[in-house]
């Protein structure tokens, strides 16, 4: 029926890690929404998908500053060095889209010399889930993650040039952005305070328009 409260229904869900469907009278609507919740349970391809960044610097003032993880649950295992996150569970040829911040000082001193300048690893990043077909808890290979730092990309500053990357990553960090004002935004609106939610809004949109991401285009 219309009378229902969806808001608490998608909160109920979310916590359980589950999903609501509106129905609006009995009959084929039933049936329909559960094809489609057992269509979509078919089509998982990982269970309790779980996610260790650790940092692995050997550089002392290094930090991993945060992961950014939106709505899923981020533990921190060592302040500084280690967090998890719980993804819950994965689709076929769904991604999942994670910002990280480091601060490691620059020039890194533990690097190691190649043919294009330098490379520091700051990150190993490992994943675990659950098999749905076997039940069988699985790991990923090891993946770490490092910076490069080619001679010719780097300025007097010590900030590199690679644009390409930088737009990718403030791409995320506006999404972040734009979610978390929403959100802050339709709180404010609910407790009545309308002015103080416009204001979070133009905020947030000051910034965004602010970022290299808007200034190439490709915000």
């Amino acid at each position: 029926g219309m009378d229902h409260d969806a808001m608490t229904l998608h909160a109920i869900a979310e916590e359980s890690g589950g999903t609501f469907s509106f129905i609006q009278g009995e009959g084929h609507d039933v049936q329909d929404a559960f094809a489609q919740c057992l269509g979509g349970l078919f089509s998982v391809v990982a269970q309790r998908v779980e996610v260790e960044v650790q940092l692995v610097s050997m550089e002392a003032m290094a930090e991993l500053k945060g992961v950014e993880a939106g709505s899923y649950s981020c533990k921190t295992i060592v302040p500084g060095r280690h967090v998890e996150i719980h993804l819950g569970d994965l689709y076929a040829d769904e991604e999942r889209d994670m910002l990280g911040s480091v601060w490691v000082p620059v020039p890194p001193v533990k690097e190691q010399s190649n043919n294009c300048g330098t490379i520091t690893t700051l990150l190993n990043v490992e994943a675990r889930y659950v098999d749905p077909l076997s039940g069988a808890s699985l790991r990923m290979p090891l993946a770490p993650v490092v910076v490069k730092h080619p001679p010719e990309a780097i300025d007097s500053s010590g900030t590199s040039s690679s644009a390409s990357h930088v737009v990718l990553i403030d791409q995320h960090r506006n999404r972040l952005r734009g979610s978390k004002a929403i959100a802050e935004a339709q709180s404010l609106a609910d407790s009545g305070d309308f002015v103080a939610a416009q204001r979070c809004l133009e905020l947030a949109r000051q910034q965004l328009q602010s970022s290299i991401a808007f200034a190439v285009g490709d915000a």
